[in-house]
């Protein structure tokens, strides 16, 4: 059974109830897309989510594969020390990527730290996923091209779609960093039209555009899902599927799109 769903869904902290408190009521579209997504993973019976996470726990300028029996969520580094979850991995996907990516001459590694980086648990977490759900958590590389990111996302739908399980796709990522004065890249004039950008080459297919978006433009904005949404753009390229924008909004001046993909 190859890959039936996918969704774009944000990584801020601030989605955690045990972070985000006060900032709840400026993200209740957020928050409210989440819940459709939850609803629908559930409506399709998914057996493993392969998350696409922007924030590698490494420098490796390759793709990275989490390997580990089971994966932990904690996020000490945001002072909260209570917020702790297990999650198990789908072992035999990630061989199976392993020997999908030898093929291809990908570059990666595998690497066996239990802690996800918190560009992937966050979602989970969000998601509100049970511990039961089997995990495979894949680190694209930073520096990558993106029309070289697109590539192994057609690998790796290809990959998918001859695995057996009904998997699940979570690219994890928040849009422009830069929509506002407070926001923590401080204010860029051009943020709000690179994030609307990125909607309408979703919902119009219009994947080439991605590959053409300058890294200078990346900076300026300071968008960190681009390897995300780069790797997610090759796996949809050649399937059918159709597109719902859940919400977007951007508290704090940051970008939140939550997007899914029905295949």
């Amino acid at each position: 059974m190859p890959l039936v769903y996918a969704a774009l869904v944000p990584h801020t902290p601030l989605l955690l109830p045990s972070i985000g408190k006060e900032k709840r009521d400026e993200m209740l579209q957020t928050y409210g897309a989440i819940a459709t997504i939850r609803q629908h993973i559930i409506d399709h019976a998914i057996d493993t989510l392969v998350i696409l996470a922007p924030h590698a726990p490494h420098k490796d300028p390759v793709f990275q594969l989490q390997h580990s029996t089971s994966y932990s969520a904690s996020f000490e580094e945001f002072s909260d020390f209570t917020t702790q979850k297990s999650f198990r991995s789908d072992h035999i996907l990630i061989d199976y990527l392993k020997h999908h990516f030898d093929e291809a001459k990908m570059p990666w590694v595998y690497h066996t730290d239990e802690r996800m980086e918190y560009s992937a648990s966050v979602p989970l977490l969000a998601l509100g996923i049970e511990s039961g759900m089997r995990i495979v958590v894949i680190y694209p590389p930073l520096s990558a091209h993106l029309p070289e990111l697109a590539r192994t996302g057609i690998g790796l739908y290809d990959a998918l779609a001859s695995y057996p399980g009904r998997t699940a796709m979570i690219a994890s990522g928040d849009l422009s960093h830069t929509l506002s004065e407070e926001a923590p890249g401080g204010f860029h004039k051009d943020a709000k039209k690179f994030d609307q950008r990125i909607i309408k080459i979703f919902e119009k297919k219009e994947f080439g555009k991605l590959g053409t978006t300058s890294p200078e433009m990346i900076e300026s904005v300071k968008i960190c899902s681009m390897p995300s949404l780069a790797v997610l753009s090759g796996v949809l390229k050649n399937v059918s599927y159709t597109t719902h924008t859940l919400s977007y909004e951007a508290p704090l001046g940051v970008g939140h799109l939550v997007m899914e993909y029905i295949l």
